[in-house]
Order: structure tokens, then C-alpha cells, then sequence
């Protein structure tokens, strides 16, 4: 009995896993695009578009890939001439609100991959929110020209 269990277990995880847009109305994802990056980069950056359809504001608190050792959120703070990121714990999706993770604000940064991104890929993410909702998406990989965005590389 438990093994049929597991069995149906995993495969309605399957199906949940490969929608690239989230089946809870509640938190949507969409347009999630990772940067294409040369050889020997070690870390690459994430964007996506999330939307709150909820009456009560959410947190996107953890962020976590097969493809890469760890991912951070990140803020990009222009000061004068200066441009600095700052970890973020945590990212506020307001009330019946989108936040829009772009070049030049907020970002994902995402570390070490196991394999080189190259354009065309799609590699899973699982994003865990305050609410305990979990949803998976598969981000495409871009060439940074082909987004019409420039961003800086480490």
C-alpha cells in the first residue's frame, strides 16, 4: 500500500513540477529567465514576474535549485555613481500585487552551477513562500542581448 502511495505521490509531483506556471492562482510566476554566461563564470543572474492575487501580502523566503549550489536574492542600490547589491532575506509581493525581479533592482543570484547554462536551457527552481506555498517553474536561459537588458557579472 505505501509503495502505490509513493508511487501516485511522485507522479502528481510530476505533473506539478512541469508546469512552467504555477496551477495555485493564488502566487503566479511568469517570464522566468536565467542569464547565459561565458565558461568558467561562477555565478549567473535570475529574473522572473511575480504576482500576489491574494488580499494579504506574501514573502518569497527561500529560493533552491537542483542546477546550482545556492541562490540568493539580491537588490541592486545605485548610490551617485556607485552601484552596490544587497542581500535580501526576503521579497515582499504586496496584496493583489506584482513584484517584478529585473536587471538593475531586484535579481536572483544564483551560484555555482552544476553545469554550464546555455541559451535555450530550462532549469527547474523551487520557490517557498511565507505562506508555505512552494511552486516550481522552469526558467529559460537567455543570451544577455537577446533580453534587451544589460547586467553586471562577478
Amino acid at each position: 500500500m505505501r509503495v502505490r502511495a509513493f508511487r501516485a505521490f511522485t507522479a502528481a509531483l510530476l505533473v506539478f513540477a512541469s508546469s512552467s506556471v504555477c496551477a495555485n492562482q493564488r502566487i503566479i510566476v511568469n517570464d522566468a529567465w536565467i542569464t547565459e554566461v561565458p565558461p568558467g563564470v561562477k555565478i549567473v543572474a535570475g529574473y522572473m514576474l511575480i504576482e500576489n492575487t491574494m488580499n494579504s501580502d506574501v514573502f518569497l523566503t527561500d529560493i533552491s535549485s537542483e542546477s546550482f549550489k545556492r541562490i540568493e536574492m539580491h537588490r541592486s542600490i545605485k548610490k551617485g555613481d556607485m552601484v552596490s547589491m544587497q542581500r535580501q532575506t526576503n521579497l515582499s509581493i504586496p496584496a493583489k500585487g506584482k513584484l517584478a525581479l529585473t536587471p538593475g533592482d531586484y535579481h536572483l543570484m544564483l551560484f555555482e552551477p552544476k553545469t554550464r547554462p546555455q541559451a535555450g536551457d530550462q532549469l527547474q527552481l523551487e520557490l517557498l513562500f511565507s505562506d508555505r506555498t512552494i511552486i516550481r517553474i522552469n526558467a529559460v536561459v537567455k543570451r544577455v542581448g537577446d533580453t534587451g537588458h544589460r547586467h553586471h557579472h562577478h
